[in-house]
């Protein structure tokens, strides 16, 4: 995970900063601008992909599909335990 870090603060993707109580923590910030400019532009097309995708369930149907995957999330979370970052 470092060496990712590490390339994307060099390509200016991200910056870290220390964490403000907790000396052993860094924060990773993404640099806003940049990802505007570099990455928004491939995401761009699968957001109107995504768009008609949700627009063919319901209010409740969606609903129900975020509880499922937080109750899944939720059941990785346990089985795995905590995870360091």
């Amino acid at each position: 995970m470092t060496g990712l870090i590490d390339r994307l603060e060099k390509a200016e993707f991200v910056t870290r900063v220390r964490h403000a109580t907790d000396r052993r923590r860094v924060l990773i910030h993404l640099n806003d601008a940049r990802a505007r400019a570099d990455i928004a532009p491939l995401y761009g097309p699968l957001l109107g992909t995504w768009r008609r995708a949700l627009s063919a369930y319901t209010v409740e149907e969606l609903t129900l599909i975020t509880d499922f995957l937080a109750r899944v999330e939720e059941g990785f979370d346990q089985a795995l335990g905590p995870q360091e970052g």
